[in-house]
């Protein structure tokens, strides 16, 4: 169909939130694309005016970007190709391979009902199948109907990339609806007549679509195209309590993990590894490695686990490996309370206090909080109540007198000597004194960051709440 040109395409649906799972099928697709050395497109489904939405659309574009996704061209948007699928149902309907169904909701229902009675498959009887050509264009004329393709009766295969070969029995699938008596063309014929006329050159898409890809092969072949793509239905993906992911899921839409503060690269590392492997089985990679190393012959047919402990830990790792000015620029929009007083201090001391803090967290909605002690100093209550097991007023007088010296490792001599501890009994009142909690980057960074007037200040009000009763 493409001359051998590798053609992919990332085809969501503005019609809700975006959800992880279709993010996952964008990020192998665009994998694929890099490997191949081919195209990724993107195509909006907007056929359902009614649903979808403009928000939902800037959504898909915004989040693309935010993962580092780019594509081919400008997107491509069914709603304007409409004129193009009617084109093609008309050819259709001419060569009867597509008819006018006038039956209602009702009639479809009580068919389907007596379908599961007698334990058949729901598909369509073909009652208006029957009806002769010339009748039933008469008939459309006046009563509300939608268009039916006909199923030839046949035995269809075709080759999964990643499944193998796959053979359908053509009678358990029934006529389909390419039309609705509302006049918007149905998902089927729309991304049949698109996949055939952009040359994709393959489809990947989640299992989930394995039921379409035999109407799509046979509408392609009715409307005269060459060919079709090669199809690869990725494994489905099970959230944590097993069941299928869904929208009720926890941070199953794909703007929560934005606004938790994942990292663009940690979440196309727990995308990409959603149903493949690397064969040394590494799981921190750069995108780099993992257009290297991907092949469809190595994405597996068992379920995808969305693991958001796993996320957390690719997210720490890619935190702790990423550089301190990566970190403040995708971090920035997390800093709402102390952004203005952090931009007041000099490049590198900002540089510096992120890359002390980066350690420490898991996910960029944790900076904020991890900086803030920097900026603010406070004793919280658990720092304040350990404080009782330390010879902490002796450990903060023999600091104050050392907070002059600009060596780290010196001072801490100093008021080992001075205090006459050593160990967390030391440590723990001095990174109090000095952070007001018990927990932080390194004790080294804390000392080196504050001015030995900072020190003392804040050396001088631990020593003081200490006092209080």
């Amino acid at each position: 169909m493409t001359n051998n040109e590798i053609r992919v395409r990332f085809a969501p649906s503005p019609t809700g939130p975006l959800h992880a799972g279709n993010m996952r099928t964008a990020v192998f697709n665009w994998i694929f694309a890099k490997k191949m050395n081919g195209k990724f497109v993107l195509r909006i489904e907007d056929t359902d005016v009614e649903r979808s939405a403009d928000e939902h659309t800037r959504e898909i574009i915004d989040s693309l970007h935010w993962l580092g996704i780019g594509w081919e061209g400008e997107p491509y948007y069914q709603s304007k190709r409409t004129a193009i699928y009617e084109e093609k149902i008309t050819d259709l309907l001419a060569k009867n391979l597509v008819y006018p169904c006038f039956c209602n909701d009702e009639q479809l229902e009580m068919d389907r009902k007596a379908a599961e009675k007698k334990g058949r498959p729901p598909v369509y009887v073909g009652r208006c199948a029957k009806i002769p050509q010339d009748e039933a264009q008469k008939r459309s004329a006046v009563e509300p109907h939608s268009l039916r393709f006909r199923v030839p009766a046949e035995t269809l295969s075709y080759t999964d990339a990643i499944r193998g070969e796959v053979t359908v029995n053509t009678g358990l699938i029934g006529d389909f609806i390419v039309r609705r008596s509302s006049g918007v063309v149905t998902y089927n014929i729309a991304a049949s007549v698109d996949d055939a006329m952009m040359g994709i050159s393959h489809v990947i898409r989640g299992e989930d679509h394995i039921s379409n890809t035999p109407k799509q092969i046979l509408m392609m072949r009715a409307m005269g195209f060459s060919g079709h793509p090669i199809y690869a239905h990725l494994p489905i993906i099970l959230a944590e309590d097993g069941t299928k992911l869904s929208k009720r899921h926890r941070n199953s839409s794909f703007g929560d993990l934005i606004r938790d503060g994942y990292l663009p690269e940690a979440v196309f590392n727990f995308l990409a590894l959603m149903g493949w492997r690397a064969e040394d089985n590494a799981e921190e990679m750069q995108v780099e490695k993992i257009i290297a190393e991907f092949t469809l012959e190595r994405v597996s047919l068992r379920a995808a686990h969305y693991d958001l402990q796993k996320l957390d830990w690719l997210n720490k790792h890619h935190l702790l490996h990423a550089d301190a000015d990566r970190v403040l620029s995708v971090g920035r929009p997390f800093l709402k309370k102390i952004g203005p007083e952090l931009d007041a201090l000099p490049r590198e001391k900002q540089l510096l206090l992120v890359s002390a803090e980066k350690e420490n967290i898991s996910r960029l909605d944790e900076l904020e909080a991890g900086l803030e002690p920097f900026l603010h100093y406070s004793l919280d209550a658990e720092a304040r109540s350990a404080m009782a097991e330390h010879q902490a007023e002796a450990v903060g007088r023999a600091l104050l007198s050392a907070c002059e010296i600009a060596d780290y490792q010196s001072a801490m001599d100093d008021v080992s000597c001075a205090a006459g501890v050593k160990g967390k009994k030391l440590f723990m009142p001095v990174r109090a004194a000095l952070l007001g909690r018990l927990k932080g980057p390194e004790l080294k960074k804390i000392y080196e960051f504050l001015t030995p007037g900072e020190r003392k200040s804040r050396v001088g009000t631990f020593l003081k709440l200490l006092g209080e009763k």
